[in-house]
């Protein structure tokens, strides 16, 4: 970990964001009223702006392959402060959470099956305890929706929805992407870091959408957990959402707090 900045552990951190798409393609009629155009972070924590934020994308990004038919239109919500957690939830973070937690729990707070998948994680468990062998101050990569959400109310916060993820997401100028550095660390305008670079994060929001594709078995009128980010190899926008069921599986599954 470097400056309070959990390890990212990515295959190639020297990959840039990309944005090029004309912006008015992105953004359509969608125009934001928040001009406070300042970072304020400290102790793991960066304020949003109350004001309003566009959230979504146009049909012409879904023809760059930016965005979903049900991400667009474009629109604008008002959103009041919030404040959000500067970096996603590490590893340890959640770990020495959920060891303080009621054992009958543990199945329901990891994305893994305890008997056959947990070496996969780097874990072992014994006692009713989980024990990280490796990459302890890595973002966590194994979280739940029910997890992260106990995580949040235990820490007096949480889950951050949808929309607030998103507008710390595309900060001042409505970025498609967060702007990352050289490096591609995924820092918004905020400050916010490792936005939409190397995990899927958990929102409160659930994901709905007519027919949902799970193991080759249809779901009509589905609803699943909704995810955000994902990794920058796929470039997904601040605006993709992604359904529990239908993203690759072992995926790195964080999540960070609002309040």
């Amino acid at each position: 970990m470097k400056h309070g900045v959990p390890d990212l552990n990515i295959p190639n951190e020297e990959t840039p964001y990309t944005s090029h798409v004309d912006m008015d393609e992105f953004l359509g009629n969608c125009t934001s009223t928040n001009n406070e155009e300042t970072v304020e972070c400290s102790n793991n924590a960066c304020k949003i702006a109350a004001g309003s934020y566009c959230i979504g994308g146009t049909k012409e990004a879904q023809m760059h392959s930016y965005s979903q038919a049900d991400e667009y239109p474009a629109k604008a919500v008002e959103l009041e402060v919030f404040y959000i957690d500067q970096n996603p939830i590490t590893r340890s973070q959640y770990v020495n959470f959920v060891n303080t937690q009621d054992p009958t729990l543990h199945s329901d707070y990891v994305s893994f099956k305890l008997e056959s998948e947990i070496a996969i994680y780097g874990l072992t468990y014994g006692n009713n305890q989980f024990i990280i062998n490796i990459n302890a101050n890595n973002v966590l990569d194994f979280a739940t929706q029910k997890g992260a959400t106990a995580y949040c109310e235990a820490n007096s916060k949480r889950l951050c929805t949808a929309e607030e993820w998103e507008a710390a997401c595309r900060g001042f100028d409505d970025d498609p992407f967060p702007k990352g550095t050289k490096q591609g660390d995924g820092e918004s305008d905020y400050g916010v870091r490792n936005m939409g670079y190397s995990h899927y994060e958990y929102v409160s929001d659930e994901y709905t959408h007519d027919s949902l594709q799970t193991n080759n078995n249809k779901i009509n009128n589905g609803t699943t957990p909704m995810l955000k980010g994902g990794n920058v190899s796929v470039e997904q926008t601040c605006w993709s959402r992604s359904a529990e069921y239908i993203i690759d599986h072992p995926t790195k599954r964080s999540f960070r707090c609002c309040w």
